[in-house]
């Protein structure tokens, strides 16, 4: 799991929402439907949150492409577990 945008960055203002980039290992599930999965297990903690969920195969894929947010997260991004 991996920490983007403007709280890993140190820019955060109280109108920041946390943005949050899950692999998992593997997935049958939709884009979308991985999504929701993930916003309706964090849905207590108190704070706006947008969160995206690829699959290790996607994620290994397109981080290597300098233009996508797989990339920026994996470059600059706060690996906060796994």
């Amino acid at each position: 799991m991996w920490l983007f945008g403007s709280h890993a960055w140190g820019t955060p203002d109280e109108g920041s929402d946390l943005h949050l980039f899950v692999v998992v290992p593997e997935s049958s599930e939709s884009p979308v439907e991985r999504m929701r999965r993930a916003h309706r297990c964090l849905r207590g903690l108190g704070i706006a949150k947008d969160i995206l969920v690829k699959t290790r195969e996607e994620f290994d894929c397109l981080r290597a492409l300098p233009s996508t947010l797989d990339h920026l997260v994996f470059h600059r991004g706060r690996r906060i577990y796994g």
